[in-house]
């Protein structure tokens, strides 16, 4: 059967246009290392092959919040004594936080400035969690995954630094407050469209790295 994380490749493409982004949050990149783990005995260099392809294919990112967690996860967790993100997979999510800082500094701005971004971004995730009832637990979205959203809704109303339009941002994550709150400013939650309207926001998804 083939790898998991090669069967995402399609669900990023759909619908992305021709000049997508994407992000990797803490959770995906954990979700890889598992997945990496079981698939070593057969191919050692399974885990840096996957993300060769996917930087071939898209333009990848890691936001500063979720580059910060990824470190922590790297020095401080360990699993069977082994760092819970290896330093292989950590020195490429180092790469692709500076390719990240020097893309942000190259970019043109479209129609929505960071401060709209940010702001609709706080009440998107606020209401998609209001009771804190769809995750089922009484927890809040956290400013690292706040800052992944904010950053993908802002870019992806860019300019690439050759002045071509920004097609889509996919977020590959396993958390359900980054798949709520995209759902909410993609007016993709009816309860939040009828109570409050749209938001506006589009071509903007999350790709669950566990489905």
């Amino acid at each position: 059967m083939e790898p998991r994380i090669y069967q995402l490749m399609p669900k990023i493409r759909q619908n992305g246009g021709d000049n997508p982004i994407v992000f990797l949050d803490t959770g995906a990149i954990i979700d890889f290392e598992k997945e990496a783990r079981l698939w070593h005995r057969k191919d050692p260099s399974y885990g840096s092959k996957w993300y060769e392809e996917l930087t071939k294919s898209f333009r990848t990112f890691i936001s500063e919040g979720a580059m910060r967690e990824t470190s922590r996860h790297h020095k401080e967790c360990l699993v069977n004594r082994y760092p819970e993100i290896s330093c292989e997979t950590h020195e490429i999510m180092a790469s692709l936080h500076q390719n990240y800082c020097k893309f942000l500094k190259e970019i043109k701005p479209g129609s929505i400035n960071f401060d709209t971004a940010r702001f609709d971004t706080y009440w998107a995730s606020a209401l998609s969690f209001e009771n804190n009832e769809k995750k089922g637990v009484l927890d809040i979205i956290s400013n690292v995954d706040k800052e992944t959203v904010e950053t993908a809704t802002f870019l992806r109303y860019a300019f690439d630094p050759y002045n071509q339009p920004i097609t889509s941002c996919t977020i590959i994550s396993p958390d359900d407050h980054l798949v709520e709150t995209v759902k909410t400013l993609t007016d993709g939650n009816p309860e939040v469209r009828i109570k409050f309207g749209d938001f506006g926001y589009n071509n903007i998804k999350v790709v669950n790295s566990r489905f």
